[in-house]
């Protein structure tokens, strides 16, 4: 998995192990089974919406893992870190530049990014900016682009603009993960 971005606790994620029970469960892991098989045939993105503790990494890295082992570069990266990567461009002695790092972003078959929203919604041009700039372009190039989130539809609208959404949701898939926490139900039955 080498650079994939898998973190550890998403390590063995996959679509056999992912517990849906209710028909809304089931709907979502029948979607991201469908994407990951039509990967080849369509050049959507998908957008895994809601609730914490639902599933949304969970499916997303079992996308991730199948599309790893058919040969395909993928990456999962919060917006965070991405941000970071990028900043560290600027550095003096950084051994990469800002558009090496973005064109490197741009040629994989699926960037999946996570935590989007979580980031400050004032004075946060930068990490807006880059947004934009890398789904845009990732767009024009015909690469789908998986975003993880807790906000609504809306809520991406004003965040990331009509144009991105757009293009987005057109020719990709939106999927609303709306139950409660899995780890909130674990805990609960553990009380």
């Amino acid at each position: 998995m080498g650079r994939s971005g898998i973190q550890k606790l998403h390590s063995r994620c996959g679509f056999r192990n992912y517990q849906a029970t209710t028909r809304e469960q089931k709907d979502a892991l029948a979607k991201a089974l469908d994407f990951y098989k039509g990967f080849n045939d369509s050049k959507g993105g998908f957008v895994f919406s809601g609730n914490v503790g639902t599933g949304k990494n969970h499916l997303a890295t079992a996308i991730a893992r199948g599309l790893i082992q058919q040969g395909k570069s993928v990456v999962i990266v919060t917006i965070a870190e991405l941000a970071m990567r990028f900043r560290s461009c600027y550095e003096k002695d950084s051994p990469i530049k800002e558009s090496e790092l973005l064109e490197d972003l741009v040629g994989l078959d699926l960037l999946i990014l996570d935590e989007i929203g979580v980031q400050k919604q004032a004075n946060n041009d930068f990490e807006i900016n880059l947004l934009n700039q890398l789904i845009d372009r990732r767009q024009l190039n015909l690469k789908p682009t998986g975003m993880l989130t807790n906000l609504n539809y809306q809520e991406m609208l004003k965040l990331l603009g009509n144009r991105i959404m757009d293009r987005q949701t057109c020719a990709g898939l939106w999927v609303s993960f709306t139950w409660q926490s899995y780890r909130s139900k674990k805990k609960s039955l553990a009380e």
